[in-house]
């Protein structure tokens, strides 16, 4: 009989909490991570190496740089490195380092935190071993600083209430959370490396996160073209009685994503191939195509011009001094005169095999319509 009552208590608690976290809309998968040390935590992430997070709402597959870790920059401890250690890189907020050879974060962490417990390893009271974060590159770009990651310790909880946001910082090991609204919370750890761990365990149970990650941000140069001033669609300052910072904010973009290797076909009334402006992002003549007369030029009449204007929004050599700037101004042109009078023959047969363009819709109705194809 006892043994009875005992499992119907227990049944009832379980059921209680999982009323509990059905209230709170909390997932009850994942174990809790009360009491994972550091070193434990980039032991585990280092055993994976890339690992995909969600950055500003998308999902980022990152690579973890082994030899290097991240140390926040904090007044005049900014000065002294940690034992070991060799200054790789450094911005604004943290200093990249270099960890001696054949030493994994989780073994530095270690050894580390027994020091700084006893007042060696050159640590102050301002820079603990938890401070170490782990470093991350975009793949391809490794050793890039403009696709560097740094981990903080901090992690956004998206779609969780108070109740469930408290539940998530207690089982995870939060020191504390903070409400940037009524369902989007953010998590604080000590250490970045549990922080992700944290982040992971999260996501697994079903719940929405983000890591909060610091990047290097590279100066924004304006291109020295002359009528860029007047492109307010990359840059908005208020000229013309327009509403400054309503454009596509390109500028921090064009030192790590100038159009370098894409090719793109601009397929309209023609593209005048000798534009100063166009001129050093055209493809080799082979590739273009005039339907409308079955020659390799695409060059329209002199009324025709949306096709040159359209790729000059697209690819215009930029900070060449002249004219204007593209959103993709190291990007290759292609032109296809396949607007205008006299349209006959069949696109998809004429265009030259192996140049390496893919047409996605070659027998598009439309276009057959159109150049009269059967």
């Amino acid at each position: 009989m006892a043994n009875t009552s005992l499992r119907l208590r227990f049944a009832f608690s379980l059921s209680l909490l999982g009323l509990v976290f059905l209230v709170l809309d909390l997932p009850l998968a994942g174990a809790p991570l009360r009491g994972l040390t550091p070193a434990t935590a980039a032991q585990e992430l280092s055993e994976k190496g890339r690992v995909t997070f969600r950055v500003n709402g998308q999902p980022r597959l990152l690579i973890l740089a082994a030899g290097e870790v991240a140390l926040p920059r904090r007044g005049a401890d900014a000065a002294a490195l940690p034992s070991g250690m060799q200054l790789a890189a450094a911005d604004a907020q943290h200093r990249i380092l270099r960890l001696p050879s054949g030493t994994m974060p989780a073994q530095w962490l270690e050894t580390s935190r027994a020091r700084a417990q006893s007042a060696a390893g050159g640590f102050s009271a301002a820079a603990q071993p938890d401070d170490i974060g782990p470093v991350f590159y975009e793949v391809g770009r490794e050793g890039d600083s403009a696709a560097r990651f740094v981990a903080t310790g901090r992690l956004l909880l998206i779609g969780a209430n108070a109740g469930a946001a408290g539940i998530a910082a207690g089982n995870t090991g939060a020191r504390g959370y903070a409400s940037l609204s009524d369902e989007l919370w953010v998590l604080d750890y000590a250490s970045p490396y549990v922080m992700l761990a944290a982040a992971r365990a999260l996501e697994s149970a079903g719940n929405s996160v983000e890591p909060q990650f610091t990047r290097w941000r590279v100066k924004r140069a304006a291109p020295n073209d002359p009528l860029y001033g007047q492109q307010v669609y990359f840059k908005n300052t208020g000229q013309g009685g327009g509403t400054a910072g309503e454009d596509l904010n390109i500028e921090g973009l064009w030192p790590s994503a100038s159009g370098a290797g894409v090719t793109v076909a601009v397929v309209d009334d023609g593209l005048e191939l000798r534009h100063p402006d166009l001129a050093p992002n055209v493809a080799e003549a082979a590739l273009h195509r005039n339907v409308l007369d079955d020659t390799s030029d695409p060059t329209p009449p002199a009324k025709a011009n949306h096709g040159t204007i359209c790729a000059g929004f697209i690819a215009a050599r930029g900070n060449n001094g002249i004219g204007i700037t593209g959103a993709a101004p190291l990007a290759r042109l292609i032109g296809i005169r396949l607007l205008g009078e006299g349209a006959t023959g069949r696109f998809g047969d004429r265009y030259p095999r192996g140049c390496g363009v893919r047409l996605a819709h070659r027998r598009h109705p439309y276009l057959e319509q159109q150049l009269g194809a059967e």
